[in-house]
């Protein structure tokens, strides 16, 4: 089984730190706490305050827009007849219309990059605006299994439980 997560998004930088906070005294480490901030100035704080690395969106999005490759696009052309039919071009049939490159991510590129941390499309897609907004999101990973609890509809007892009981009592907007 592969690594599942647990997200949080949270409104304020002290809400983040508090939940870093709790998570460190429960137990979890460094590399199974990951922060996603939408730039420098909704980070700058939260990694002074809680020693943890805060990934900035708009770097991420824009330092893969300047390394990305004609793979992450496609050439779409559009061509619409105009009234009176195709003209010529220097003596050749041309019809009109227009033509671009359509990206196949957000316009922003926030999307892939959050895409690019290893968060699944549905979980990108439901994190994307509250980043925009501002909002920062925590997220934990696990490779444990589900115990059986999970399956049987009881507590959560898992390390993600922990970590989900810990973004609510740190405030967090949503849980995801």
């Amino acid at each position: 089984m592969g690594m599942r997560r647990k997200i949080g998004i949270f409104q304020t930088e002290q809400q983040v730190v508090n939940c870093v906070q709790l998570l460190q005294t429960n137990g979890f480490v460094p590399g199974e706490m990951h922060i996603v901030a939408k730039d420098d100035e909704h980070s700058r704080r939260i990694e002074h305050e809680s020693g943890l690395h805060a990934d900035e969106l708009q770097e991420l999005a824009e330092t893969r827009y300047e390394s990305k490759d004609i793979t992450d696009s496609y050439a779409l052309a559009a061509f619409m007849p105009m009234p009176g039919g195709a003209g010529t071009w220097n003596g050749v049939p041309a019809v009109y219309g227009s033509y671009g490159i359509w990206n196949k991510q957000d316009h922003d590129g926030f999307t892939a990059a959050l895409e690019s941390l290893g968060l699944s499309d549905d979980e990108a897609e439901q994190c994307i605006n509250e980043i925009r907004a501002g909002k920062t999101i925590v997220y934990v990973e696990s490779d444990e299994s589900p115990t059986l609890f999970d399956h049987d509809g009881g507590p959560d007892l898992s390390r993600l439980g922990i970590a989900e009981g810990i973004f609510r009592q740190a405030g967090a907007s949503r849980v995801i």
